[in-house]
């Protein structure tokens, strides 16, 4: 993949429009839409941060947020984010209950003994 060119993408198209998360929100999706590999991940972490400063209590912040602190191992942050976006969702909706789902998937890996395999 061209991250250079992402980046070059990103801060150009960010800094048009700075104040317009829709343009970082749009930037997140689609670096995240490119690939897995911790350079894509940078970049589109840059674009949320950018995107938190302006709303940092929005439903795509709080989603995005729990999605890069699984992809990095920290747990406890997309525990929290996505407890709090489920919260903030109707009791029925699809997202929440795969939210809830996620949310509980890491909390059994964190309640497993050393050494014990999962059923799953």
């Amino acid at each position: 993949g061209d991250t250079d060119g992402m980046g070059r993408a990103l801060q150009g198209g960010a800094g048009a429009d700075a104040d317009n998360p829709s343009a970082y929100l749009a930037i997140v999706e689609f670096i995240l839409s490119q690939g897995q590999s911790m350079a894509y991940l940078n970049e589109a972490e840059q674009a949320l941060n950018a995107l938190a400063q302006l709303r940092p209590d929005s439903l795509e912040v709080l989603f995005f947020t729990g999605h890069f602190a699984q992809l990095k191992q920290d747990k406890a942050l997309a525990i929290s984010s996505w407890r709090t976006l489920a919260d903030r969702l109707e009791p029925d909706s699809p997202l929440r209950e795969q939210l809830e789902g996620q949310i509980k998937a890491l909390e059994d890996t964190d309640n497993q003994l050393p050494g014990t395999a999962s059923d799953n």
